[in-house]
């Protein structure tokens, strides 16, 4: 993903006790530094993917305690990528890609021998094209897809070239008159 840490930061009173809840279940006690201010990591691996409940609560002025809730959305889930073509030959002007996404919207990126050649947002569950307008391709290409959404997961997939039927006719024509 994106980030693979939770951080939450804020201010207390100095020197107080801290604890730190994940899903009602204590995840560490801390103890506030002398200026006030807290940071607490939380590894993104400890939370599950969807909603995840997240409670700081400390002792606060005069013993009353005092507690912040939130509800954190994790993403950790690569996007699906779906390629209509199977392979690629020096005719075919792009491919059709769409995702299925959580987040609804990849930037999905097409790219030939490691660059890139087109690149667009596309929506989830729905066709998108993308050019290879001025690539001429070879059986040494690698054309690769890579959709990556808006919490930094990543997905790629390699679409393999293929000569047609009339490159394989002409190379073998001129094969037999050489």
């Amino acid at each position: 993903g994106g980030s693979d840490t939770l951080v939450l930061r804020g201010t207390a009173e100095p020197d107080e006790a801290l604890d730190v809840f994940l899903n009602e279940k204590i995840f560490g006690s801390y103890v506030v530094d002398g200026d006030g201010v807290f940071l607490v990591e939380i590894p993104i691996s400890l939370l599950a993917q969807g909603e995840c409940q997240v409670c700081v609560s400390y002792a606060g002025d005069e013993g009353v305690a005092e507690t912040v809730e939130l509800t954190v959305g994790v993403d950790t889930a690569a996007p699906e990528l779906y390629v209509r073509q199977k392979s690629l030959s020096q005719h075919d002007a792009g491919v059709f890609v769409r995702v299925a996404d959580e987040s609804g919207v990849c930037q999905v990126t097409l790219r030939v021998d490691g660059n890139d050649v087109s690149s667009r947002e596309v929506g989830d569950k729905t066709w998108s094209f993308l050019s290879l307008d001025g690539v001429g391709l070879s059986e040494t290409s690698v054309i690769e897809v890579v959709a990556l959404d808006r919490a930094g997961n990543r997905t790629e997939q390699t679409v393999p070239f293929a000569r047609t039927v009339a490159d394989i006719r002409v190379r073998n024509e001129a094969a037999l008159t050489d």
